[in-house]
């Protein structure tokens, strides 16, 4: 993990005189809005092992000073397993079954197999990850890979600031077209799976 100082070079010159507390809250705030728009943080949990108990609650365990952002993808025993959003759920999931099998989370940070699921099985969740707002670092690789882009959303949100004597408003905004076209870059990235292929889907002849 790195530690939001490595960032305050790339920063600090363009607002001299900025806190560096300041300067680390609107890093992290830069970081969460690239991992939500782009989802480069994306990681397999650690497998959960159900007890067979219906309607037990599973804690969802994330890596120190993450949020998690999205359930991207369910496996159960190593095969693909259904994510079903509580929004669709037609009652209580923790004391009801509405038929709809699969696995769902109603505050992110638990979930509920349907009753029936045996125990002893493994379940993994693939989850889209971002910063807390309380984190005091971020992962070496999206370091790593989008130090400019992170760097260039902090200044655009620390160069619109009022009453501070880097208030640069022109700035801010040729730094926020970079912000930008950073997440778009990385939201290609993501799509491409960090190689140079573009996804196709499979075509189903008639």
């Amino acid at each position: 993990m790195t530690a939001w100082s490595a960032f305050f070079t790339d920063v600090l010159v363009s607002v001299p005189g900025a806190p560096e507390p300041m300067v680390t809250a609107h890093l992290v705030r830069a970081a969460r809005t690239l991992c939500r728009r782009a989802q480069v943080w994306l990681v397999w949990l650690d497998p959960v092992t159900t007890t067979g108990v219906d309607y037990a609650e599973y804690d969802i365990e994330l890596p120190t000073g993450s949020e998690l952002f999205q359930l991207y993808k369910t496996t159960l025993d190593g095969r693909d397993y259904p994510t079903v959003s509580h929004r669709v759920k037609k009652n209580d999931p923790s004391l009801n079954d509405d038929g709809r099998k699969g696995l769902v989370s109603s505050d992110m940070l638990s979930f509920i197999m349907p009753p029936g699921t045996a125990g002893g099985s493994k379940v993994q969740i693939q989850a889209v990850l971002m910063p807390s707002v309380t984190a005091t670092s971020i992962p070496d690789l999206i370091y790593q890979r989008y130090l400019e882009c992170i760097a260039a959303g902090a200044k655009a949100s620390l160069m619109r600031l009022p009453d501070t004597t880097f208030h640069k408003p022109n700035d801010a905004a040729i730094e926020k077209a970079d912000f930008e076209q950073g997440i778009n870059k990385a939201s290609l990235d993501t799509f491409r799976g960090m190689t140079k292929n573009v996804p196709r889907n499979k075509v189903n002849w008639c």
